[in-house]
């Protein structure tokens, strides 16, 4: 019997000065992420989706913005499983750098497939966009990136077109909005129906805890409900999520 005082053992890249290797022999697979508000909303959704040709089990890359247009009020869940906040660096925001790593816990199941959305990062808008200039950006220098399969397969991550800001206007998927958006006393969800009848509507934190859910009648045509579930949570990201009498199902991200 030995007497040992142990703490604990981490793996990895502790201080993120690994590169892999082979870095300019990689082939790429693409990244790409759009801008879901109008240029003048003051909250930007933006899906950062995965449009390579392999599905990955592994990714890590940073992605830039600019922090006097931008303040980031935080990521959000998207498809990959098993994503929380421990899975961003969210330590250099003054910079205008968020870094995202990623492993499956799930080896050739649980995996990043083409054209799937990876996470949302929920932006407030500070300044003034540039249609011009790219929202975000993969910055290749802070945090090497790379993407991995089971195999070892090592892959170069670039971003497959810049998106800029938006002159049109845009909504939540499926046309339903909340607002105000962000939310800074009562709040509604506003809406369309083809039809009368029973519908749900459900609310949850950034990456799926569920924080109310209840039946709503639902009337044909135009209207709203009142939100009272919202005012009264800590300021953060919510995704909600409304299901119709046809049995469409809407769903978007608001921030109080």
């Amino acid at each position: 019997h030995t007497d040992v005082n142990f703490i604990g053992c981490k793996i990895g890249d502790i201080d993120l000065s690994a590169v892999p290797s082979n870095r300019a022999a990689r082939t790429e697979q693409r990244l790409s992420w759009s801008v879901e508000g109008a240029k003048n909303s003051p909250i930007q959704n933006i899906p950062v989706r995965y449009e390579g040709n392999t599905a990955l089990d592994g990714l890590q890359f940073a992605l830039r913005f600019d922090p006097t247009q931008l303040e980031l009020v935080g990521p959000s869940a998207g498809d990959l499983e098993g994503v929380d906040n421990q899975h961003f660096g969210l330590t250099r925001l003054s910079e205008g750098l968020v870094s995202f790593s990623w492993n499956t816990q799930n080896y050739g199941q649980a995996l990043a497939v083409p054209g799937s959305t990876l996470f949302y990062l929920n932006f407030k808008v500070i300044g003034d966009l540039n249609e011009q200039n790219p929202v975000l950006t993969i910055d290749e220098v802070a945090v090497p990136d790379g993407g991995w399969t089971a195999d070892g397969t090592a892959y170069h991550l670039v971003g497959a077109g810049e998106a800029t800001a938006r002159s049109e206007a845009s909504t939540a998927v499926g046309g339903a909005m909340v607002v105000p958006n962000p939310v800074s006393g009562d709040a509604r969800l506003v809406f369309e129906s083809d039809q009368a009848g029973k519908g749900r509507f459900a609310l949850t934190g950034a990456f799926g805890q569920q924080l109310a859910f209840r039946e709503i009648t639902v009337s044909k045509g135009e209207q709203q409900i009142s939100l009272p579930e919202i005012p009264s949570l800590p300021h953060g990201v919510y995704v909600w999520w409304l299901k119709l009498p046809n049995g469409t199902i809407q769903h978007g991200q608001v921030v109080k």
